[in-house]
C-alpha cells in the first residue's frame, strides 16, 4: 500500500513556515523598539524631568553667636540669571521681615549689630555663612519694617517671602525680626531654571511612527503568511497525489507481473 505523506511535514510547507516565525519576529522587534522608544521619551518630560526651580539654603543660626540680622553678600541674589525668592524662617514662629535696600543703606543698618553674612554657594543646594563677631547684649535694633530705606519689604509671622527682579546696582537683602529677636535661623533663595528635553519629542514621534509600522506590517505578514501557507499546502498536496498515484500504479504492474509469472 502507498505511504501516506503528512502535508505538514512537507518542504514546502516548512520554507513558509520558517518564512512566517521570521516575519513574526520582526515585526515583535519593531514593536519593542517602537515601545521603548515612547517610554523614554515620556520618561523624560516625566519621572526623568529636572526640577523647574534651583534652591540654596543658608542656616544663620547654631553657632556661637545667634545674629540679630541676616544679609546676603553682593551679588548673591545674582548668583542665577532671573528673578529670585527668597524665603526667610523663623523656628519659633515669631516675626519676619525681609528688605531689599542699596548696599550703603544695608551697611549703615547693620553697623555694630552682629550680622551674619550670607555669601556664594558652599557646595550644591547649600550656601555659605559668615557668623557674627560679637554677643547683642546692649545692642538696640529698630524694627526695619518701619524704615522708609528699603525699595521692598515683605512680613510674616514665622515666615516671610519675597519674590524679585534684582535691579542693577549693588543690592542686598536684609532679613531679621521685629529688631528685638535673633534673626530668622533659615535664608532659602529659589532660581528658575530653563529644563531642556530635546530629544523626547523625537522619541516618542519615532517610536510612534515604529509601532505604526509594526501593526502595518503585521496585518500585511498575517495575509501573505496565510497565502504562503496555502500555496505551500496545495502544492504539497499535489506532490503527494502526484507519489501516491506513481507508487499505486507501479504496485498494481508489480502486482500483474508476479501473476503472470506464476
Amino acid at each position: 500500500m502507498p505511504q501516506t505523506v503528512d502535508v505538514r511535514r512537507t518542504p514546502p510547507v516548512r520554507a513558509a513556515r520558517r518564512r512566517t516565525v521570521a516575519g513574526w519576529v520582526a515585526v515583535a522587534v519593531l514593536a519593542v523598539l517602537g515601545l521603548v522608544a515612547v517610554g523614554l521619551g515620556v520618561a523624560q518630560r516625566t519621572v526623568w524631568l529636572p526640577d523647574d526651580q534651583v534652591s540654596a539654603t543658608a542656616t544663620t543660626t547654631g553657632g556661637d553667636v545667634d545674629p540679630l540680622l541676616v544679609v546676603t553678600a553682593p551679588g548673591v541674589l545674582e548668583t542665577r540669571p532671573g528673578p529670585v525668592t527668597v524665603t526667610a524662617t523663623s523656628d519659633d514662629g515669631g516675626p519676619v521681615v525681609l528688605a531689599l535696600g542699596h548696599e550703603v543703606d544695608v551697611a549703615a543698618w547693620t553697623a555694630d549689630v552682629p550680622t551674619a553674612v550670607v555669601g556664594g554657594l558652599e557646595s550644591e543646594g547649600s550656601l555659605a555663612v559668615e557668623e557674627p563677631a560679637a554677643a547683642a547684649s546692649s545692642v538696640d535694633v529698630p524694627d526695619p519694617a518701619s524704615s522708609d530705606l528699603w525699595t521692598q519689604v515683605e512680613t510674616g509671622e514665622g515666615s516671610a517671602t519675597m519674590r524679585l527682579d534684582v535691579p542693577e546696582g549693588r543690592w542686598l537683602l536684609l532679613a531679621a525680626s521685629d529688631g528685638s529677636a535673633a534673626a530668622p535661623d533659615e535664608l532659602r533663595l529659589t532660581w528658575p531654571q530653563e529644563v531642556e528635553t530635546p530629544a523626547a519629542v523625537p522619541l516618542v514621534v519615532g517610536g510612534g511612527v515604529a509601532l505604526l509600522l509594526a501593526v502595518v506590517l503585521a496585518v500585511v505578514h498575517a495575509r501573505a503568511s496565510r497565502r504562503r501557507r496555502d500555496r505551500a499546502v496545495a502544492t504539497a498536496t499535489q506532490t503527494t497525489q502526484s507519489t501516491e498515484t506513481t507508487q499505486s500504479t507501479e504496485t498494481t504492474r508489480s502486482t500483474e507481473t508476479t501473476g503472470e509469472t506464476r
